[in-house]
């Protein structure tokens, strides 16, 4: 079961405009017992801090990001609101409308992967500009409809939220076994706070975005 708690991140995505669309990240999905331990598998090396290995500077493997795909849909709300107000329907039997192609898919959770870490380390600033900057980059591409940048959007949400340990996934009900649900919080020492920072920062030099722009 996916359980998503309340925090920054997903009030943020609940609000911004980057995508000229109004989410509300929700619910609940019971996925098997090979998800789940692939995506623990998956947690050790994509949700360490940068310096930690080797292993965690690799891109994720196309049956990795292909879950997480899966997960993000089983999130996805089944209407939305434009700038406008006007509700866009969105039909969870459809999920190829809104789907994005695998190595586009990578890309915004890599992206994600940073936003998770400025968050771990208390960067508000860089969090928001990083995850801004990702949105509005597919957005100026041209190459999405509402639906997938929507979903995109909840693709970003649910990576930082499972790796800043706001996701809770398990193969039962969510009845049993409730304290393993806890998970030990992660640190981030002041080494590491500057290399996500310097990292960060690279990636907004590399992609900068008009000042009004990145304000809406």
């Amino acid at each position: 079961m996916i359980i998503m708690k309340k925090n920054k991140m997903n009030n943020e995505a609940a609000s911004d405009k980057a995508g000229s669309m109004r989410t509300r990240p929700a619910g609940r999905f019971l996925p098997g017992k090979g998800l789940v331990a692939l995506m623990l598998a998956t947690a050790i090396g994509f949700s360490a801090m940068p310096e930690a290995s080797a292993a965690a500077k690799k891109q994720l493997s196309a049956k990795a990001v292909k879950y997480l795909m899966s997960l993000t849909w089983a999130i996805m709300p089944d209407k939305i609101k434009d700038k406008s107000g006007k509700e866009v329907p969105i039909d969870k039997n459809k999920r190829e409308v809104a789907e994005v192609p695998l190595d586009d898919a990578r890309r915004v959770i890599m992206g994600a992967r940073r936003t998770a870490h400025a968050q771990i380390c208390k960067l508000p600033k860089l969090q928001k500009s990083n995850y801004r900057t990702i949105l509005k980059l597919e957005l100026d591409s041209k190459k999405w409809t509402r639906k997938q940048m929507v979903y995109l959007n909840q693709l970003h949400l649910f990576t930082v939220m499972w790796l800043t340990g706001n996701v809770s996934i398990s193969a039962d009900d969510g009845k049993k076994d409730k304290k393993k649900d806890k998970k030990k919080k992660q640190k981030c020492t002041l080494e590491q706070k500057a290399r996500v920072k310097a990292r960060i920062e690279k990636y907004l030099k590399e992609h900068p975005i008009p000042k009004k722009a990145a304000k809406k």
